[in-house]
This record gives structure tokens, C-alpha cells and sequence, in this order.
């Protein structure tokens, strides 16, 4: 089979035919060229520049082309990553097991690479399933809807007794669920 590596800026494209051969394509937020390179075109750039991407993101990018010279990760999708104190979670619209590798490995080489620890979550239009991939393995018990002096915030509830079991700490998943749901939220053992 014949892979070829292609940037779709997110996009679902189907897979090219060559021949009687599927290539797949690797999607990422910025173009093949910056991917590979390391360097940001002007398209890149503005995206950057709007807030639609980071350079995080671009760096995860290029880290991920390089990467899949040593393995085939080129049916991977990369959407966007959320970078906290002491971890980096990559959101990705294609199965998480891509990127994380067998036996962890591609995730190992990311975190040696980027200098921090590395969470891969799906992407998922249901954010309570994104949560669910950043957590594992604690149970989410539910995300509620709070109202409280006109304010309306969410609250992440999550069973007593595994705090120490949480792969990051309460204080780092408040903030990225409140970047992932879009509202202040709070996080509460229960």
C-alpha cells in the first residue's frame, strides 16, 4: 500500500485512489508545507493571528510529520491542542489509538519532543465524551448545568475518592473544561 502524507486543514476528505491503492492523508490545523518544514506560511500565519490556531498547534504539527517517517501514523487526525501547566491534551477527530500508539510509543516520542506530559482525547461534538478521554481512568459521574446569582456556570462531578487517581490536577481540569465547554465551570468530588 502506498501512503502519502497530506494536510486538509481539518477537513474530511476522503481518501485518494492511486491506482487500485487508498492513500491516506494526515490532517492537521496547518498546511503540509508548515507541517513538514517547521516554518509558517502566510495563510499559517493569519491563522495563527486570528486566534484559530496556535503555535502550539503548529508545532504539534510538524512534531507529528516527523514522526511519521519512523512510523505510519498518517491516518491520524490532529484538531487542536489545550496546553496547561504540566500537560498538553491533543484533540483528535480520527481514533485516539493512532496517536497514542503501540505501547504508547508515538505519544512517549510527543512528550520527549514537546517537553511536557501528553493526553490524547477525541474530539467529540458530546464534550462530556472529551472529558471522559481526559480523565480515564476516573469515572465522570456528570456534568451539570449551575445557576447562581444570575450567573450560570457548569459543574464536572466526579466520585470521592479518586483524587489521586486523576491524571491531572482539579485546579488544571477546571481550566480546560472551562476551554472545552465554553463556560466558567467547577470541578467537585462527590
Amino acid at each position: 500500500m502506498i501512503i502519502a502524507v497530506k494536510s486538509t486543514r481539518g477537513k474530511n476528505e476522503p481518501a485518494a485512489v492511486f491506482g487500485r491503492e487508498a492513500v491516506d492523508y494526515m490532517k492537521t490545523p496547518v498546511c503540509e508545507l508548515c507541517a513538514k518544514s517547521g516554518e509558517m506560511c502566510k495563510p499559517c500565519n493569519k491563522l495563527v493571528a486570528e486566534g484559530k490556531i496556535s503555535k502550539l498547534d503548529a508545532t504539534i504539527s510538524h512534531a507529528l510529520y516527523a514522526i511519521n517517517e519512523k512510523r505510519n501514523i498518517s491516518g491520524a487526525g490532529f484538531v487542536r491542542s489545550v496546553e496547561l501547566d504540566h500537560l498538553i491534551v491533543i484533540f483528535t477527530d480520527t481514533d485516539p489509538g493512532i496517536l497514542i500508539g503501540k505501547g504508547g510509543a508515538v505519544s512517549k516520542e510527543l512528550t520527549v519532543i514537546l517537553g511536557k506530559k501528553i493526553r490524547i482525547a477525541q474530539s467529540s461534538a458530546d464534550p462530556k465524551r472529551s472529558i471522559e478521554d481526559i480523565i480515564a481512568p476516573v469515572p465522570l459521574l456528570g456534568i451539570n448545568k449551575m445557576y447562581s446569582s444570575g450567573n450560570e456556570y457548569l459543574k464536572v462531578r466526579l466520585p470521592r475518592g479518586y483524587e489521586r487517581t486523576l491524571p491531572l490536577d482539579p485546579g488544571s481540569l477546571q481550566k480546560l473544561s472551562t476551554a472545552l465547554l465554553g463556560m466558567q465551570t467547577t470541578v467537585v468530588f462527590e
